[in-house]
């Protein structure tokens, strides 16, 4: 038989077995030791049931340029909203009110902090420039003045002002910067906006040249002239630009379609330029045919590269990958283009 004997203490229940079965008795004896092992382990992995205190801090009246001041108490009142929200601080209003139009000094901030007996101060500052709102939070330690937080986000639009106030009071009491603070419904419209990229210059052009075959196994090395449209990407720091050339002649036929990209030294009207790519082509040498893949390097210049209407010199050397007439020849070619 088992019985249970009510707590003494008011801690645990004590259960105390007797059995009157002796094959019973030594199991029971090792059930009646676990209670205490059981206070032992809730007594360590039981959490604090308290919890801090809120700190208190000292609103300063908020300040801002080009900010009117039913924008600035309204932003004090919300931001005070969100702050007491958070639970780590409790927020104290100072006699200065809600606006204000300069910035409260370190100074000012330990003197308004000792008025309400609190041991921090935090003073909120709104600027306007152009279409966007930056806020700025900054918190004092008083009585030293030294500033303990710091943080900021700009706001792109009216509705941005909201989200931006709760994140900068989240990221405070989380010790998280605003920007990092954000949650689904506190993402702004600046945020949401794609991000601005520079447009590169295109520009379809043509050109004429002439080729040089080298290498090519023939008695004389056969030429051929001809031209082609090719389009080019300026994106400032890198050109790119994708070809289609054909030039022919009594020994000589060479036609091919690439793209390469290139290197220019500077920004400016004229600017020479490093580079290479690869192109598919079908050459012919005394009327035998091959095609396959035909690197290149390049060497050139723009100039009018800052008008709508430009000239491209160039000299490049072509590597044949593939077989004609039994050799691998390689291409000397020289274009002028204009591009427009």
């Amino acid at each position: 038989m088992i019985a249970v004997r009510p707590p003494t203490s008011g801690a645990f229940t004590q259960v105390v077995a007797w059995a009157k079965l002796d094959g019973m008795a030594p199991s029971l004896r090792h059930v009646a030791a676990w209670p205490p092992a059981l206070a032992v382990a809730c007594l360590v992995a039981a959490p604090a049931s308290g919890r801090a205190d809120p700190q208190a801090v000292a609103l300063l009246p908020a300040s801002g340029v080009n900010v009117d001041a039913g924008t600035l108490s309204a932003a004090h009142e919300v931001f005070r909203g969100y702050v007491e929200q958070a639970g780590r601080y409790v927020v104290r209003v100072t006699r200065a009110g809600s606006a204000a139009e300069a910035e409260p000094s370190p100074s000012d901030a330990v003197a308004w902090a000792a008025e309400v007996q609190a041991p921090l101060a935090a003073v909120l500052r709104l600027t306007t420039l152009g279409s966007v709102l930056h806020v700025r939070l900054t918190v004092y330690e008083a009585p030293s003045g030294r500033t303990v937080w710091s943080d900021s986000l700009p706001a792109g639009a009216p509705g941005d002002l909201d989200p931006v106030l709760k994140r900068l009071a989240a990221g405070w009491a989380q010790g998280t910067r605003a920007e990092s603070a954000a949650e689904i419904d506190t993402v702004t419209q600046k945020e949401a906006e794609p991000l601005k990229k520079r447009i590169a210059t295109r520009q379809r052009g043509f050109r004429l040249g002439a080729i040089r075959a080298m290498d090519s196994g023939l008695p004389d090395e056969p030429t051929a002239i001809g031209g082609g449209m090719y389009w080019l990407y300026d994106a400032r720091s890198w050109l790119l630009d994708v070809t289609i050339d054909y030039y022919g002649g009594k020994r000589l036929h060479d036609f091919a379609a690439g793209f390469g990209g290139y290197l220019p030294f500077g920004k400016g009207d004229f600017s020479p330029y490093l580079g290479g790519g690869l192109r598919y082509a079908f050459a012919d040498l005394d009327d035998d045919w091959g095609g396959g893949f035909q690197p290149y390097v390049a060497a050139g210049a723009l100039l009018g590269r800052l008008s709508d209407v430009g000239v491209r010199l160039e000299v490049s050397m072509q590597w044949n990958l593939f077989e004609v007439k039994g050799v691998h020849p390689t291409f000397l070619a020289g274009t002028l283009g204009v591009h427009f």
